[in-house]
């Protein structure tokens, strides 16, 4: 998956958020807006916490 390749060098994990009708990795894809604010608050906060 995304992490895969990264994951051979470097530590990696993955934040999901919702897609419309399950459809990712697609041109189709759509997240709602308040999903994708919330899935970057919680990169954010794991970075400051990683950070730390």
């Amino acid at each position: 998956h995304d992490a895969l390749f990264l994951a051979r060098v470097a530590p990696a994990v993955m934040i999901f958020v919702p897609c419309r009708d399950g459809l990712s990795h697609n041109e189709a894809e759509y997240v709602e807006p308040a999903y994708a604010v919330t899935g970057a608050r919680v990169l954010l906060q794991a970075a400051t916490v990683a950070a730390s």
